[in-house]
């Protein structure tokens, strides 16, 4: 799914603006799709070092968990781990 591209233009002096909504189309979709999560992959693995070190800080200087975990009541007073 890609998303559509916003353009804002003044339309005539007496209204303020005018927007047009452009979506990508065939071949065009597909590349901006695999472009976007090749991008995404990519930040992820050079990212993932830092991410990691910053856990690592977090566990020797704390005495509890990485990740943050609580118990909540939700509806009907059931309750879950967020």
């Amino acid at each position: 799914m890609s998303i559509p591209k916003i353009g804002i233009r003044r339309a005539s002096p007496k209204k303020q603006s005018c927007i047009r909504i452009r979506r990508a189309s065939g071949g065009r979709a597909g590349c901006e799709t695999l472009l976007d999560i090749g991008g995404s992959l990519a930040a992820l693995v050079l990212a993932s070092p830092l991410y990691f070190a910053i856990g690592v800080a977090i566990k020797l200087t704390s005495k509890g968990p990485v990740l943050f975990r609580q118990q909540r009541v939700g509806q009907y007073a059931g309750s879950f781990h967020f």
